[in-house]
């Protein structure tokens, strides 16, 4: 178990980060952020899972033995979660009728990706990334967005106290990061060791910064109200 947790103390940030999220939850309680806690703790419980199936031999959540150690099935099914949360926050926070539109199509062609891509490979298998690309695209539009919304109300965006500005900005550089790497290894067949262990840095790095700039946002936020 030790030799797991320092391999994977990003888990650290993850449970910091819901700590966070659950103190301050009485500034933020009746925005269309009250959930939050709820997807840092399913994130964190995600990545936990996935490191006791990758780890542990006889861990496992199915029984035919020739899936026993895929984890890919519970990554896919948190995609699906993550995403639709994140278009109806941002879809509820932003008065532009045009980009409420574009959130609203970007999240029914998501959902649609997403089904398609189960019929086309095996989720238990594959990572369902022509879902996750699309879900990515318009989730870094939503983020765009609503910053650019902030800009407009002539707010200081260095020194905002507005939770949901430190969310965007968090997801924003985690999805430009992490949409062309994903792009990469899921078109890549000729992936080597060395490959796959630069992408771990690199997607560690970027678990990071966007963790730390969604603590920054609890500890700089005010009272957080979207109505």
């Amino acid at each position: 178990m030790l030799e797991i947790l320092k391999s994977n103390f990003f888990l650290a940030l993850y449970a910091i980060t819901w700590i966070f999220s659950i103190i301050k939850l009485p500034k933020y309680f009746d925005s269309r952020l009250k959930y939050f806690p709820i997807i840092v703790g399913y994130t964190l419980f995600t990545e936990i899972l996935g490191a006791l199936i990758y780890n542990i031999e006889d861990f496992t959540l199915f029984s035919e033995e020739k899936y026993s150690s895929y984890t890919l099935l519970i990554y896919n099914i948190y995609d699906l979660i993550f995403f639709s949360f994140f278009f109806y926050v941002y879809w509820k926070s932003l008065s532009s009728v045009k980009i409420k539109k574009i959130i609203k199509y970007g999240a029914l062609l998501f959902l649609l990706c997403f089904a398609v891509n189960l019929f086309i490979v095996d989720p238990m298998k594959y990572e369902l990334w022509y879902a996750y690309i699309v879900g990515s695209i318009f989730l870094i539009v939503s983020t765009l967005a609503y910053l650019n919304s902030l800009k407009l109300r002539s707010e200081h965006l260095g020194f905002s106290t507005d939770l949901l500005f430190w969310i965007s900005l968090g997801l924003l550089i985690f999805h430009l990061g992490y949409l062309p790497i994903t792009i990469f290894k899921n078109s890549n067949l000729n992936m080597t060791i060395d490959d796959y262990a630069n992408i771990r840095i690199i997607h560690i790095g970027l678990i990071l910064v966007m963790y730390t700039s969604f603590l920054i946002g609890f500890v700089k936020m005010k009272r957080f109200k979207l109505a």
